[in-house]
């Protein structure tokens, strides 16, 4: 009788462990097939998004056979070049002499420099699909593409000591809401960079592809899950405008400090700025703020800045599901707004038949 019991209870246990992980593998369905092919929900898109920059995506400035050491900079692209690939894109990447990711031909004598991160790197997409290289073609102006992942002002500004700036026409520079976690460390640490030491970046890369391949039974319910409910949970909080028009003004008058102190931005030439940020978002506080700064700033007669408020042509469309990276119908939008602003700057000169003119305060 008592190995009969013994028995019964075996098999009970047994067939709710099978239970159990029928459907533990069920929900791992569920959550797999959201995940994959994720609906229009905020909630999910934003849990979708969330784990995929968490727990899939490698950061491409930390793999060791697409960027090398840099004692000043960090890192600088690899002469090599290499192939990099995510979820939605594989890409290649390219490099000239000078590490950036254009053409040789593009570092001789270009009319137009544009600088910033992996928006205009061109994270995601090729070269050619870069919103410098449509600008290029919009314009018919020789442009290099400089931009480098994650670089703030500083080390943007910095990479023109190694450019041919001879025949330079206009400057873009391309800012990002994630360039203050740089910048205000670098203004005020006494205008002195801290770079994360190769050991540290190698570091981070290994620890980024140990937890990309792994995988196990019940992975979806115990990463993907909670973020879907902590988002159904939250509610959506309205931006406070007055707390972010402050610290855009503070970023803005930062951005101004590191550009006035720089001896590498050139003088007298039109400098475009711009702010594109991840998964569209996107406003006008930072140009707002830099036009408002710029109005009493006592270099504005040296350097002629134009903020360009490009927020309102963005859309969700422009970007990627997964990734925070703009499309290539992202990149051309943003190349059609800036060639529109050339254009109309080398209109106003020749009307004038004067050097570049400085816009007036409260233009875009």
């Amino acid at each position: 009788m008592r190995h009969t019991t013994v028995g019964k209870w075996t098999k009970l246990v047994l067939i709710n462990c099978v239970i159990f992980i029928l459907i533990v593998l069920l929900f791992e369905g569920i959550l797999y097939t959201i995940y994959t092919l994720p609906p229009s929900f905020k909630p999910v898109i934003d849990a979708v998004r969330k784990y995929h920059l968490t727990y899939e995506r490698l950061t491409l400035h930390y793999m060791p056979e697409c960027f090398a050491y840099d004692n000043h900079l960090a890192y600088v692209l690899r002469k090599e070049g290499c192939n990099y690939s995510s979820r939605e894109f594989e890409m290649e990447i390219i490099s000239n002499s000078a590490r950036f990711r254009d053409s040789e031909e593009a570092l001789f004598k270009p009319e137009i420099v544009v600088i910033g991160d992996s928006h205009t790197f061109g994270w995601g997409i090729t070269a050619e699909e870069t919103f410098a290289k449509h600008l290029e073609r919009l314009t018919g102006r020789k442009t290099l593409n400089a931009g480098i992942p994650s670089y703030g002002t500083y080390r943007e500004t910095e990479q023109l000591s190694r450019i041919d700036t001879s025949n330079l026409k206009f400057l873009v520079i391309q800012y990002s809401d994630n360039d203050t976690g740089e910048n205000r460390p670098f203004v005020k640490g006494g205008y002195k960079l801290r770079v994360r030491s190769e050991q540290q970046r190698l570091f981070l890369a290994k620890a980024e592809r140990e937890r990309a391949n792994e995988a196990f039974i019940g992975q979806n319910l115990k990463r993907f899950w909670p973020l879907i409910f902590s988002n159904l949970k939250q509610k959506e909080a309205s931006p406070n405008k007055r707390r972010l028009m402050r610290r855009n003004r503070k970023e803005a008058e930062i951005f101004l400090d590191i550009l006035g102190r720089s001896a590498h931005v050139p003088k007298q030439i039109p400098i475009l700025v711009i702010e594109l940020n991840s998964y569209n978002d996107n406003d006008s506080y930072f140009v707002d703020s830099l036009r408002e700064k710029i109005a009493t700033w006592g270099k504005r007669d040296t350097f002629f800045i134009y903020p360009i408020n490009i927020s309102k042509k963005l859309t969700d469309n422009h970007y990627f599901i997964y990734d925070d990276h703009i499309r290539p119908s992202g990149h051309r939008m943003v190349a059609e707004v800036l060639t529109a602003k050339l254009n109309e700057i080398e209109s106003k000169n020749i009307q004038t038949n004067t050097s570049p003119m400085r816009l007036k305060s409260g233009e875009s």
